[in-house]
């Protein structure tokens, strides 16, 4: 019995199953990159607040 393989939702159905994994893999490494710059402005936005409030710079009074 061949294998089945779920159906896409919307427009991707149409496309050849080729296409579909192409696509899927180009979503994953989208995916991807957008966790990655977002750990990337988490980890900046820590670093600017604790800079901020922990290494106040300036002649102590």
């Amino acid at each position: 019995m061949p294998r089945r393989y779920r159906k896409l939702r919307g427009d991707t159905a149409y496309y050849p199953f080729a296409a579909r994994t192409g696509l899927r893999a180009r979503q994953r490494r989208h995916a991807r990159l957008l966790r990655v710059l977002g750990t990337a402005a988490l980890v900046l936005a820590a670093v600017l607040l604790v800079r901020q409030t922990v290494f106040r710079g300036g002649q102590p009074n």
